[in-house]
Order: C-alpha cells, then structure tokens, then sequence
C-alpha cells in the first residue's frame, strides 16, 4: 500500500498537508472495501483520524482536480504518438512508470526492453 501512496507525493506542491492525509485514509479504505462507497462506509474503514466528519471535510473541501490529474500524469505517464506518413493517421501508446526517479527516456527503454519493440 505505501507504494501506491508514494506516487501522490507530487501532488504535495497543490494541496496542503491535512488534505493529502486525508486522501490517503480515503484511498486505503477504499482499496479495502467490497460493495457500496459511501462516506459511512469509508469512515468505517479507516484508521485513527477517518471520521465520518473528516470525511465530510474532505468532500466539502475544493480541490483543484485538473491541476492534480496534470502533476499526476506529468510525472508517471509518458505518451507517444506514432504517425504513418503514407497514410498520415496517427496511432498513441501511454507507457506509465511508479518509479519516481525514472526519466521518460528511460520509461521508454524499459519498456523497448520488457515488449522488444520499436518506439
């Protein structure tokens, strides 16, 4: 579990401290519950500090969602668009990494590696 929470980290410089605590309770929760979401059932499912009321606090909360998508996907997600020049269609592939110190170049050699592909 630590390591899919580590991936928000890049999130931090956009949303305050109580915020990003208050997601991560709401993640592991969630990855732990069958059945139903709802803001009871999340509160059940948490550790010390997901209370019902923090909950509420954490949906009454804005958050700058686009924002936080972009710093994700900046950071995890390398697209590529391959163009055929006789036909001139365009073909995409997304490649994602959860290593943090990973360069795009080096997402993409991984990946030429593990599949023995042409990118």
């Amino acid at each position: 579990m630590p390591d899919i929470l580590s991936l928000l980290q890049c999130l931090l410089p956009q949303i305050n401290a109580t915020t990003m605590r208050q997601l991560n309770q709401i993640i592991l929760a969630m990855l732990a519950m069958s059945g139903r979401v709802t803001m009871l059932g999340i509160a059940r499912w948490t550790d010390t500090g997901g209370s019902y009321r923090t909950m509420g606090r954490f949906f009454s909360t804005v958050i700058p969602w686009a924002t936080l998508f972009w710093l994700f996907f900046r950071k995890h997600v390398v697209i590529l668009v391959k163009t055929n020049l006789k036909t001139n269609t365009a073909s995409h592939v997304i490649l994602f990494s959860s290593d943090l110190d990973l360069t795009f170049e080096k997402i993409i050699d991984y990946y030429k590696l593990r599949f023995h592909s042409r990118v």
